[in-house]
């Protein structure tokens, strides 16, 4: 019998009504009939349907056949039954009932191949509450840089929006809430309190019948609760073997004395593999090896959390394949994908052994191994190879792990998938597509960009050129549903003595663009000759030769364009962690393009690394993210 899913609850207020009693078809091809006997109709809202059914065998042999109970096309039970030839088998089905409001009356179906029946049930409705709180249990005060952990039971589990100070911040959804609420029943966010003062949290829970919402006022004050600490770990090496047999243990303290829990997390898996129950100011907890079994580089998370949900966390371990001739490492997928298109994911072998091996290397997905093959590697030898399969159709965006795995070796990623079912929210994009940087102190920078409703409703929304945390202008729009406009806004550049370069960003309530733009001092517009003409430079990466092993050469072609009417002579950058690592002056003719190549040796790491180069020159900039293999 099936409790209600993770955001698949019915709601009862279904738009069609059928007459009450059976409704019983047999296809001309099935061996079995169903008939639907009893119910325990009518239920209040939350409580189990439960559906008595007789399994007719009409053949002259035994069968066997999956029954299902289907509700608003979803089946929500099943089971698997045989019936030998002339008899007739009694099959019990049930679902937990959506909590409605009001009473409402909806049909419900047993099915079997080329068989199905049908009756009309009754759900009453209720008026328990349908939101409660579970942590804050009451309004807390808490000391600036302090995490609380707001938790609530719903029976829309999956549905919770939070709000911070009257503003919508997110939902609770995806694969760390998922699992939470699996294991907890509930739904949580968090969120740290920065500085002093008074916030108001709010979770709101909509259903297309009601509407419910929890509230709480947080105090942020000197003397209010501050964050439990994780004191000490055992063992204290931060990478244990994935077949590790001893327990993990932590110590862990509360100043406030509350002490509740230790959550138990396996990163990139996704899931909680313990809780364990805490209390006072000082505590040890300890996670069995019964109760893990570790992936290669998934981290263990631990958070400790106490009776109020002020929360701290810590990842003290990460499980690694230990002692083994071949490593793994995934060095990209082709994420996000739409849902039913291929997903790839390359990855790098080494044989770090001394002798060849011959490896088969595996997809997995959810268990499943997707795609696979060999490769022959002789001692020292490295190879890249590319897996893929064409993903699932799903309705929502969904993140999930991908492996890649060898007998003796596996690199777990995180990817996305984009759903099929568009969200009927609007949502205004915004992609800035002009400026007519570089522009003279005290001149009109003007900043051209294109705005589209993602979304499935008309958005009418403000759109804001920012400079520095400074709305400099704005303007108003609206767009139906995949619209799609140009907007132009501008301001009078501030004097300066030097040319400077910064950020200008245009955003919606959605979303945001960012452009670097330079400002020359004196009114000086321009890199090139004073013919009277400006230039207008564009840069763009064109290729790099990432990935690269630590130590070695990092190459980054760029090409820079002149779509102006004077010429430029920009030095470009390569910048990397806001180091300018090399350099080079290129001149640019109206008009015309060029390339220029920047690198810099890299630095020694003992782990593998995925971060941003940026060139930059010329008041444009170009961004990549580069990966680096440890040493």
């Amino acid at each position: 019998m099936h409790r209600r899913h993770y955001l698949m609850g019915m709601s009862a207020g279904v738009g069609v009504l059928v007459s009450t009693g059976g409704g019983a078809t047999v296809g001309t091809q099935s061996a079995l009939s169903v008939t639907i006997v009893w119910t325990n109709t009518p239920v209040t809202g939350g409580d189990v349907l439960e559906v008595n059914v007789h399994v007719r065998n009409e053949s002259e042999r035994s069968v066997t056949r999956e029954i299902a109970l289907v509700v608003s096309d979803d089946r929500v039970d099943t089971t698997s039954v045989t019936v030998d030839p002339g008899d007739v088998a009694s099959v019990d089905l049930g679902y937990e009932t959506y909590p409605v409001r009001q009473t409402v009356e909806f049909p419900v179906t047993v099915e079997t191949d080329g068989s199905s029946d049908t009756r009309t049930v009754s759900v009453f409705g209720t008026d328990d509450p349908l939101v409660q709180r579970v942590r804050p249990s009451a309004d807390v005060a808490v000391q600036p840089e302090t995490t609380v952990m707001f938790e609530v039971q719903t029976v829309a589990l999956g549905q919770t929006a939070w709000h911070l100070d009257g503003e919508f911040v997110r939902r609770s959804f995806g694969p760390w809430y998922s699992e939470y609420n699996r294991q907890a029943e509930a739904d949580y966010w968090q969120h740290t309190f920065e500085a002093t003062g008074t916030h108001e949290v709010a979770a709101v829970v909509e259903t297309d019948d009601w509407t419910e919402t929890v509230e709480w006022t947080i105090d942020v004050t000197s003397d209010g609760r501050t964050t439990p600490n994780i004191d000490d770990v055992q063992p204290s090496d931060d990478t244990i073997a994935t077949d590790r047999d001893e327990p993990l243990e932590v110590a862990v303290s509360d100043p406030d004395g509350g002490l509740d829990r230790v959550v138990w997390w396996l990163g990139h898996a996704d899931v909680i593999l313990d809780v364990t129950s805490v209390s006072g100011a000082e505590a040890t907890a300890s996670l069995s090896a019964d109760d893990f079994s570790g992936c290669h580089q998934c981290p263990v998370v631990v958070w400790v959390v106490d009776e109020q949900g002020v929360i701290g966390e810590a990842s003290p371990w990460t499980f690694a394949i230990q002692d083994v001739p071949l490593s793994v490492t995934i060095t990209g997928t082709t994420d996000p994908v739409d849902a039913g298109d291929v997903l790839e994911v390359q990855a790098r072998l080494e044989n770090t052994g001394t002798a060849s091996s011959t490896t088969d290397a595996r997809l997995v997905v959810s268990d499943d191994v997707v795609d696979v093959t060999s490769v022959l590697l002789a001692p020292g030898e490295a190879e890249t190879i590319v897996l893929g399969y064409e993903t699932y159709p799903v309705r929502q965006d969904v993140e999930f792990p991908v492996t890649v795995e060898t007998d003796d070796a596996a690199d777990s990623q995180t990817v996305e998938v984009y759903g099929t079912e568009e969200s009927a929210a609007p949502s205004l994009s915004v992609a800035i597509t002009g400026t007519n940087a570089p522009v003279g102190a005290g001149e009109f920078l003007e900043v051209t960009a294109q705005v589209e409703n993602t979304g499935g409703t008309e958005a009418t929304q403000d759109v804001r050129l920012v400079v520095s945390d400074d709305v400099v202008d704005s303007t108003t729009v609206s767009l139906g549903s995949g619209e799609t406009t140009t907007v132009s806004l501008g301001y009078e550049t501030y004097p300066v003595e030097q040319d400077v370069s910064f950020p200008v960003r245009v955003a919606t309530d959605d979303d945001a663009d960012e452009r670097t733009v330079e400002v020359f001092a004196d009114g000086n517009s321009g890199d090139g000759d004073d013919s009277g003409g400006e230039p207008s430079l564009s840069v763009s990466i064109s290729r790099t030769n990432a990935p690269v092993d630590a130590g070695e050469f990092l190459q980054v072609t760029a090409a820079v364009q002149n779509s102006g009417s004077a010429s430029a002579t920009p030095t470009l950058e390569l910048v990397v962690g806001g180091d300018v690592v090399d350099s080079a002056s290129v001149t640019v003719g109206p008009g015309q393009s060029t390339t220029v190549s920047l690198g810099y040796e890299t630095y020694p790491v003992e782990q593998d690394v995925s971060f941003p180069v940026t060139v930059r020159g010329g008041g444009a900039s170009a961004l990549r993210t580069v990966r680096v293999f440890g040493g």
